[in-house]
């Protein structure tokens, strides 16, 4: 295994074994393992172990001597090396191993034992070769021809989109129809529902749905709402209580809060004008000109 990039460090432990440490061997200690960990053991050199600490050779004795040497112990190849350090090299190289081993007992379950050359798949891909699936019984190689815009619509959806009368995001609504599956009556009947709520006042106004709404909610359950002023069943034209029909009259009479406000107006009106035919009366009796 290549050595790993990086290594754990228990700062609580490091800080107490150094707790009482100057700056300059704390340093030295550190730079020591680091160097430890990228290119192994140290060599049992002052003047080599001072170079890779920072310090000059003499500051390396005084180091070595007093704290930072009782950390390093030589080996069976006579060099330098922290036995912690070791210890968590060897963790986590027994950890890669052991992803690597459980990676492929996991691809034998899934994929039995036959696993693929990797190398033979890369030379295949260098040399344009096609790779097809081992399960394939067909020898056909005859190229796949590309799907062509539209081959994705199945002939009941189409019949539903030429039926529907606003054509908006065909796509969406494709995908809701297979989405549905089971659950969507079959398209004669959703025909019958779309012929049915044509007629409705709110489609009739373009207060339409999108198809894709209308599939996600299911529209084709929907009862006509109430006071439309369509047809009601029996060839009488429904009315709208306590409001006007757009462009017509007053079918049905006010709401009695509305209606005393509208004749108290009209009797103040009436009012105001007797008034004012009063006083013309009074006027042409006394000889003055109303228009003066």
């Amino acid at each position: 295994m290549k050595n790993a990039p990086a290594f754990q460090l228990y700062a609580a432990d490091f800080y107490m074994d150094t707790a009482s440490w100057t700056a300059t061997q704390v340093g030295a200690y550190f730079r020591l393992l680091l160097h430890e960990w990228i290119n192994g053991p140290l060599p049992d050199d002052m003047v080599a172990l001072a170079r890779i600490a920072g310090v000059d050779r003499k500051t390396m004795i005084h180091l070595w001597s007093s704290c930072v040497g009782k950390k390093f112990s030589l080996n069976e190849s006579g060099a330098w090396e922290n036995s912690r350090l070791e210890k968590t090299r060897a963790k986590q190289e027994e950890y890669h191993k052991a992803r690597i081993l459980g990676g492929n007992m996991t691809a034998t379950k899934r994929w039995g034992e036959k696993k693929n050359n990797s190398s033979a798949i890369s030379s295949a891909y260098s040399s344009g070769v096609a790779l097809h699936s081992s399960s394939s019984t067909s020898n056909n190689n005859t190229p796949l021809t590309p799907r062509k815009r539209g081959d994705e619509y199945d002939a009941d959806f189409l019949k539903f989109w030429n039926a529907y009368p606003k054509k908006a995001k065909k796509p969406n609504a494709c995908r809701e129809w297979r989405k549905l599956g089971s659950k969507r009556p079959d398209v004669d009947h959703l025909l019958r529902c779309i012929a049915k709520q044509k007629a409705w006042r709110q489609w009739r106004e373009g207060f339409i749905p999108d198809p894709e709404r209308w599939l996600k909610g299911e529209r084709w359950n929907d009862e006509e709402p109430p006071n439309t002023g369509g047809n009601n069943g029996n060839g009488n034209r429904r009315t709208y209580p306590n409001t006007y029909r757009r462009g017509t009259e007053r079918d049905n009479e006010l709401p009695p809060d509305v209606q005393r406000t509208i004749d108290e107006i009209n009797r103040r009106s009436r009012e105001r004008a007797a008034q004012a035919e009063a006083d013309a009366a009074d006027g042409r009796d006394c000889g003055v000109d109303p228009g003066a």
